[in-house]
C-alpha cells in the first residue's frame, strides 16, 4: 500500500454452492466453476410442469394425454384433465329381433320395441315318420333368442308290419307293438248302424282299430234256433275271472244267420252274417245277454285285458 504495485499470491475464489439453474460461483468475482445442478424430483401432467424439490420452480415438458378409448357416446377423453379429442364413436346397433329391441352391441343401449315377428326358418331336426307316429320337420325360429320351435312338413305315417297272432283275426305290429283287429262288421242298434270299430254310423277305422290287451276265447257254446241263449256270467276259464261287459263275442254258422241279441234286457242289436262279431265294451255296463237266431249257430266270448 506504499507503491501501490501488486505482489503475492491470489487468494482463492470464495464460490457460493451451485444452484438448479447457476453453478458455483465466486462471490468476489463472479467466476464459476461446473455446471448448475439442475431441477430434480416433482410430477408433470399433461396440464402442470414438475415442481423443482429444491427450489420450488417449475420446469421440464407437460406430459402426454392419458386418453381413454372413445364411447358411442363420448370421444377419446383425458382420464388427467378431461381433454377431449375427436368424436365418438356411435352406437353399433343391432337390429330388433322377436324378443328383443334395437340394441348398442357397445353399450347394449335399446331403442325402439321387439317386432315380435317369429321367423321359422332354421331346419334343427327331421323326424322320420313311424307306423305309430307322422314324421314331421322341427323349425326354430332365426329372428331372436327365443327358443320356440314349430313342427311342419308332416309325413304320413308307414304301414304297420302286422302278422295275426290269433284266431280271432287278431294281429299285432312287430315295428311299435300295438295290437289290432281287422273290423268290417256294421251292427244294427236302436241309433242306427254302428261301425264296432269306431262307433261311428260311416266307418273311419281304415280296415283296423286299435285294441290294448290280450284275448282269451271260452269254449263256443251251441245257440239252437229259435231259441232264446242267456248268458249273465262268464264262467272261469283256466282260473281266470272274464268279464261279460268286458269283452266280445264271435257269433259262427255253417249257413247266414239272422241273430237278435238284447243286452240287459234293454238294449237290442241286430246282425246277419256266418261269423259275426259283437263288441260288449261297446255298450255300458252289459251284465246280461240274450241271444236269438234263426238257424243253429255257437257263441264264443273272448275277455280282452283293457
Amino acid at each position: 500500500d506504499v507503491c501501490s504495485q501488486p505482489y503475492g499470491e491470489l487468494l482463492p475464489h470464495d464460490y457460493a454452492d451451485a444452484t438448479c439453474t447457476l453453478p458455483k460461483t465466486c462471490k468476489d468475482c463472479g467466476a464459476t466453476d461446473g455446471d448448475p445442478n439442475g431441477h430434480k424430483g416433482g410430477t408433470a401432467t399433461c396440464t402442470t410442469q414438475a415442481v423443482c424439490e429444491t427450489c420450488g420452480e417449475s420446469y421440464g415438458e407437460l406430459i402426454p394425454h392419458d386418453y381413454a378409448d372413445a364411447t358411442c357416446t363420448l370421444p377419446k377423453t383425458c382420464k388427467v384433465c378431461g381433454a377431449t379429442d375427436g368424436d365418438p364413436k356411435g352406437h353399433d346397433w343391432l337390429d330388433a329381433t322377436c324378443v328383443a329391441p334395437k340394441t348398442c352391441s357397445v353399450c347394449s343401449l335399446t331403442e325402439g320395441e321387439p317386432h315380435g315377428q317369429h321367423v321359422f326358418d332354421k331346419v334343427i331336426e327331421t323326424v322320420g315318420p313311424k307306423c305309430s307316429a307322422e314324421g314331421y320337420t322341427i323349425y326354430g325360429c332365426s329372428a331372436g333368442e327365443c327358443g320356440l320351435t314349430e313342427n311342419r312338413d308332416y309325413v304320413a305315417r308307414t304301414a304297420h308290419n302286422l302278422v295275426t297272432i290269433n284266431e280271432f283275426d287278431f294281429v299285432s305290429c312287430i315295428e311299435c307293438g300295438q295290437t289290432y283287429r281287422n273290423i268290417t262288421t256294421i251292427v244294427t242298434t236302436g241309433n242306427g248302424d254302428l261301425c264296432l270299430g269306431c262307433g261311428e254310423a260311416e266307418c273311419v277305422c281304415s280296415v283296423i282299430v286299435e285294441w290294448n290287451g290280450y284275448v282269451k276265447p271260452t269254449d263256443p257254446e251251441a245257440i239252437t234256433a229259435g231259441e232264446k241263449f242267456t248268458k249273465t256270467e262268464v264262467p272261469e276259464k283256466d282260473n281266470e275271472a272274464l268279464e261279460i261287459g268286458k269283452g266280445l263275442i264271435k257269433l259262427v254258422s255253417e249257413t247266414e244267420a239272422t241273430y237278435t241279441i238284447v243286452l240287459n234286457g234293454e238294449t237290442t242289436i241286430e246282425v246277419k252274417g256266418t261269423e259275426v262279431v259283437v263288441d260288449l265294451y261297446k255298450y255300458e255296463s252289459v251284465t246280461s245277454v240274450e241271444i236269438t237266431s234263426d238257424v243253429d249257430a255257437t257263441v264264443a266270448f273272448y275277455m280282452i285285458l283293457r
